[in-house]
């Protein structure tokens, strides 16, 4: 009789039961501390700042700034449907940043996946939502986020997509933005004289997108073809953000 066979195997059972009980013991706080700990690399791994990243895990799941908020600082867990929303998103496997098992990113090989790793987005919205938008810094108005799109690595979380309707920006010379072109808006950048931005005016829901001229102590918002008139911005107007780029359809 091999002694040396059953004593390794007998030493071996109490180990496993040991681990098995450890798991079970883990208490909340420590499972809700580790989740928000990996959801943290998940962000750094999408290059994602952890500045407004509640926010933009609000946005992107349709939730409130204050549930973002809490699973980033591990006071919850996002349910089901928005931790596999949030996954994709980060470009990490759900049962990862859910659980902890197995490797972080979809192959196992985080170098391999860089080129998901760099992919960031923004909602595509309305100029009526826009408005909604300006006035509602923490949750994502119901019905916005149905569509998404790709954006620069460095974006602001808070940005957004906004499709141009009509031709006040279409110009013959010089930038041109033509109706059906969609803008990147930036609310986080400072609107200089010059920019190119859209604004809100305060008995009004829907936005307009012009360029910001500032003269002599007045802002004016002044369209790129000469056929519109000049808007001089007065207290019943304030700008929603900055536009940093724009794409249309061919």
């Amino acid at each position: 009789m091999n002694f040396g066979y059953i004593l390794q195997n007998e030493l071996t059972i109490p180990q496993v039961l040991s681990e098995n009980a450890l798991m079970v013991h883990t208490s909340e706080e420590e499972r809700l501390a580790e989740f928000a700990k990996r959801l943290g690399e998940a962000l750094e791994f999408a290059k994602i700042n952890k500045y407004g990243s509640g926010i933009f895990l609000a946005r992107l799941t349709g939730k409130t700034g204050k549930a973002g908020n809490k699973w980033v600082n591990g006071e919850s867990f996002p349910r089901k449907g928005n931790m596999e929303m949030i996954a994709d998103r980060l470009g990490v496997r759900v049962e990862w940043l859910e659980y902890g098992v197995g490797a972080m990113s979809p192959d196992g090989n985080v170098e391999i996946d860089t080129t998901h790793r760099t992919r960031r987005r923004a909602p595509v919205i309305s100029d009526i939502q826009a408005g909604q938008w300006a006035d509602c810094n923490d949750p994502l108005p119901l019905g916005m986020g149905d569509s998404w799109e790709d954006v620069p690595d460095n974006t602001s979380p808070n940005a957004f997509w906004l499709r141009v309707t009509g031709d006040s920006m279409t110009s013959l010379a010089g930038t041109s933005v033509p109706n059906g072109s969609l803008i990147l808006v930036n609310p986080d950048i400072s609107a200089d004289s010059g920019r190119l931005v859209v604004a809100k005016l305060t008995d009004s829901e829907q936005v307009t997108f012009k360029k910001l001229v500032i003269d002599g102590g007045h802002r004016y918002l002044k369209p790129l073809n000469p056929a519109y008139p000049v808007i001089e911005i007065t207290a019943n107007c304030r700008i929603v953000g900055v536009v940093t780029g724009s794409k249309q359809n061919l």
